[in-house]
């Protein structure tokens, strides 16, 4: 796959339950994921960066039976190291 200009495709990672055992429902979980590809003129992450994202403005796609998201490298908040 490649992906274009300043997008950016993250796998979500979903987090259901909380270390101390709290189950999270949709509208509760963090909008955290794994950079697996970048476009051409992104600047700002790599592949492999953990990042939150803006949960708002994004695209679902399915891509060899998984779902990611493609966002703009403007949605990206922060890396989290």
């Amino acid at each position: 796959m490649k992906v274009l200009w300043k997008n950016v495709l993250i796998e979500p990672i979903i987090e259901d339950v909380t270390k101390g055992g709290i189950i999270l429902t949709k509208v509760v979980k963090k909008p955290i994921g794994i950079v697996k590809f970048v476009g051409h003129q992104v600047e700002t992450v790599k592949i492999g960066d953990k990042v939150m994202y803006n949960k708002y403005e994004n695209k679902y796609i399915d891509f060899e039976e998984k779902e990611y998201l493609v966002i703009h490298e403007e949605s990206v908040d922060c890396i989290i190291n």
